[in-house]
């Protein structure tokens, strides 16, 4: 008798089982997953010495990582946490339990992603630009969007690119074996998990699984390494990157400015897991 093939839920389960057991079998990968337990610090009071110290921290910064998660986020779904990295620290700002008053306004964090004299860096900034300034208020400023900068090494390689990579085909390029297996591996856990939760409010529960709170951890994390790999010491170098010189440079950041309006202006909002349209998907201009 043929066997009955598994169900495409039981596949991924031990699909994933698997990825997890060589992620744990592997030093490196323990060693990034170390580094990430060792370097998160989670905030949940705007009183705590924790968040003081944040807010200071981040002031002193000139480049910082800025990342958000929430419910089916948008201008109308709610951010739930704040994930913000500087090398050696990331934090995770609890916001629907602190309050976005609080954080923001009272806490001093909106000064400090409004500041033209911090950098931030951001994957498609788009969906949380949209979210921070139709919630609170708050505007990025400063945004260095690394998917137009991946997009950009590539085109000034003499590449074509037509559509916008995700961060898990951006971090296969530009990352370690290790840091890609690591991030494939809670890629596909925390992926599960929202599967398993009703409405996909995932990011509403309280207390906040390992799982989770590593992930949301990774995503900070991840934007300060690719970073790393494509500005070495602060700039991308024609000798690494053919082709790429100051205006490529400036391109990036022109449409990285850009991108921050681009949800937030639009009359109708753009929800997150709504329909995707070709304006979403394409890579633009530039």
């Amino acid at each position: 008798k043929k066997k009955k093939k598994k169900k495409g839920g039981e596949q991924n389960k031990g699909n994933t089982n698997a990825l997890k057991m060589n992620v744990m079998k592997d030093a490196e990968c323990r060693e990034i997953l170390d580094e990430l337990d060792e370097q998160v610090v989670f905030i949940d009071s705007y009183t705590s010495e924790a968040f003081t110290q944040c807010v200071l921290e981040l002031k002193r910064a000139k480049v910082i990582a800025y990342d958000c998660e929430g419910v089916r986020l948008s201008r109308t779904g709610k951010i739930t946490l704040l994930q913000i990295a500087i090398p050696k620290k990331i934090f995770l700002i609890d916001v629907m339990t602190i309050g976005g008053k609080e954080v923001f306004t009272d806490g001093g964090l909106k000064d400090i992603i409004e500041s033209e004299e911090i950098l931030k860096l951001a994957y498609d900034v788009r969906m949380d630009s949209d979210a921070l300034f139709h919630q609170h208020d708050v505007v990025l400023k400063n945004v260095l969007d690394l998917q137009l900068l991946d997009i950009a090494i590539r085109r000034a390689a003499g590449g074509i690119v037509e559509h916008l990579p995700s961060l898990s085909k951006t971090v296969s390029r530009r990352l370690t074996n290790a840091e890609i297996l690591v991030c494939e591996d809670l890629k596909k856990r925390v992926k599960n998990m929202y599967t398993s939760v009703e409405d996909g409010d995932l990011w509403a529960r309280r207390p906040l699984i390992d799982d989770a709170r590593r992930y949301a951890a990774l995503d900070a994390w991840v934007l300060m390494k690719l970073d790393q790999a494509m500005r070495p010491n602060g700039t991308t170098a024609p000798h690494l990157f053919p082709g790429f010189d100051e205006k490529w440079n400036e391109r990036v950041l022109n449409a990285s400015r850009k991108r921050i309006d681009e949800y937030k202006d639009k009359e109708i909002p753009i929800e997150q897991g709504g329909k995707r349209t070709a304006e979403m998907t394409q890579a633009p201009p530039f």
